[in-house]
């Protein structure tokens, strides 16, 4: 059996697993150092995954995840132990199975974090001498987009899709934790076409992904873990970061230039509202069961109010304003 731990803040998460799963569990969390360390002996919880256990006393779920072809686990909860145990997997290949038990990971070290105050928020994030900017939008406002451009100029990744964030009122900052997820690069013409994003297309095709001018939401997309993203980019995966701004992207068709104005951060209360994500998927909801002593579960109200202390940016954008993005954050964050 290996064991490791888990960590980020007062969020100690103990890991004891067969020794086939512990490169799989670390690679999910891109092998950092600053999440990944050795086991602790006082955690906040701790998890045994292993293929040899049958039946154990605790809670008892069972894990079907259809993402992953219906692969599934058995998951018991034990709370007076302070101890989660996965076992009997099933997969039609040891890809999913692993995929399972990392998603599974996943899942629980969330759970930790909303036992700890934080919420969820759908955004990409991206970090610079230690500062980060978080982009805020809609679906196909320009979050992913305006990422991929910064880090073509230097920034480094933090998030795709969602981030943890909490404010801490002794330090008077909002932190956004990064939920470690694949990211999806539409390979539209108009994104595939640019000098900075040809880096791509050899991606594309070793995924066998055309390119073509219709934004598709769910089909013309080629799939990158992060670190494989910041490697590509030559820069950091960066799992945490203190906020500095936020952007909100919004795609205009019409510009000849980029405009960046900034906003009232309170007029857009309602709308961060409306982008607040659960930090625990459905599939794993079980894992409400577990508690700790001492949690602080974050209102939304509270997540809310940590983000409206930031200054706020709309950033009007197109495919052919962008080349001057990244100066642009420079100044917002001098």
């Amino acid at each position: 059996m290996k064991s490791f731990a888990l960590v980020y803040r007062s969020i100690f998460l103990n890991v004891v697993c067969d020794d086939e799963f512990e490169t799989v569990i670390k690679q999910h969390f891109c092998s950092s150092e600053k999440i990944i360390s050795a086991s602790l002996e006082n955690p906040t919880y701790t998890l045994m995954v292993t293929a040899h256990i049958r039946t154990i006393d605790g809670i008892y779920h069972k894990m079907i995840d259809k993402w992953f072809n219906y692969s599934t686990l058995d998951c018991w909860i034990d709370n007076d132990k302070k101890t989660c145990y996965i076992a009997n997997f099933h997969a039609d290949c040891d890809t999913n199975r692993n995929l399972t038990i990392q998603y599974f990971t996943s899942n629980l070290f969330n759970r930790l974090l909303e036992l700890n105050g934080y919420c969820g928020i759908h955004s990409s994030c991206v970090e610079k001498d230690g500062n980060g900017i978080i982009f805020i939008g809609k679906r196909l406002a320009g979050k992913t987009t305006c990422m991929l451009h910064l880090l073509s100029s230097g920034f480094n990744l933090v998030n795709n899709d969602t981030a943890a964030i909490k404010y801490f009122e002794t330090e008077k900052q909002v932190e956004a934790f990064s939920i470690v997820k694949n990211i999806f690069i539409r390979m539209n013409k108009s994104f595939s076409t640019q000098p900075q994003n040809k880096k791509y297309l050899q991606i594309a095709k070793e995924q066998h992904v055309k390119c073509d001018d219709e934004v598709k939401l769910e089909e013309n997309r080629i799939v990158l873990t992060p670190l494989e993203l910041a490697q590509l980019n030559g820069i950091k995966f960066i799992p945490s970061v203190t906020l500095k701004a936020i952007v909100i992207p919004q795609y205009n068709p019409s510009l000849t230039e980029l405009r960046i104005t900034l906003q009232d951060t309170a007029i857009y209360r309602e709308f961060f509202t409306s982008q607040i994500l659960p930090l625990v998927h459905d599939t794993t909801s079980f894992l409400s069961d577990i508690s700790i002593f001492d949690s602080e579960i974050c209102s939304i109200e509270d997540c809310i109010s940590g983000l409206s202390l930031l200054p706020c940016y709309l950033c009007e954008h197109n495919e052919n304003t962008l080349f001057g993005l990244s100066d642009a954050m420079q100044d917002i964050l001098k």
